[in-house]
């Protein structure tokens, strides 16, 4: 089937024996980082809310969007870590156990079209910012120009956020696609070429 997470029969004749019992696998580099950087970044967000709310008393759609996009940043801080040293995105995929093909995609899709909406969030808040600093000292060429991608990134990112749920038909087919039971007995599916989607949105995001 064109795109999703097929590789070609010769790539997967070259793998090694599985390790089920004793596998390499990746520090616990992402749940560190979620650990320390997570409530970090709360906890900035917080400061400048509490210097936006209770000392400016000013608090403009910028601040509202970061406490938003602060929903997904949580959801992210979870699901990565999770997915890492639970189920096994630390290690080859000739070492994962088939059972997990599907919790594993699952978590594809739910990093994937959380990640969007955060970064969309965070940098249309950014936007924001620049636009009411430069609301009396900049030319309209700049806010323009700020406008223009504001409308850019906001239809960029609701696109790559709605891509992974409904880019394949059925839905389910995201993951169910990696069922090797289900497909060897003739599963019918339609998916969006999911390469060239999560390279796109590496470059626009």
């Amino acid at each position: 089937m064109p795109g999703g997470i097929h590789p070609p029969l010769s790539v997967v004749l070259s793998w090694p024996t599985p390790n089920y019992v004793g596998p390499v696998t990746r520090p616990k580099v992402a749940t560190i980082l979620a650990c320390v950087l997570g409530p970090l970044t709360m906890l900035l967000l917080f400061a400048r809310l509490w210097v936006r709310i209770r000392i400016q008393q000013h608090a403009g759609l910028d601040d509202w969007l970061m406490i938003a996009a602060s929903v997904p940043l949580v959801a992210l801080t979870v699901l990565i870590p999770l997915a890492a040293d639970v189920y096994h995105f630390n290690k080859h995929v000739w070492d994962v156990q088939p059972h997990f093909y599907i919790i594993q995609r699952k978590y594809v899709m739910a990093i994937e079209s959380t990640f969007c909406l955060a970064s969309g969030l965070i940098k249309v808040s950014i936007l924001l910012f620049y636009k009411r600093l430069g609301s009396r000292a900049v030319s309209n060429t700049f806010r323009w120009a700020t406008r223009l991608t504001i409308v850019f990134i906001t239809a960029n990112s609701i696109a790559f956020t709605l891509v992974p749920i409904f880019g394949c038909q059925p839905i389910s087919a995201f993951w169910e696609q990696s069922d090797i039971i289900k497909v060897a007995q003739g599963y019918k599916y339609k998916c969006f070429n999911e390469g060239a989607d999560v390279f796109s949105a590496a470059a626009m995001e």
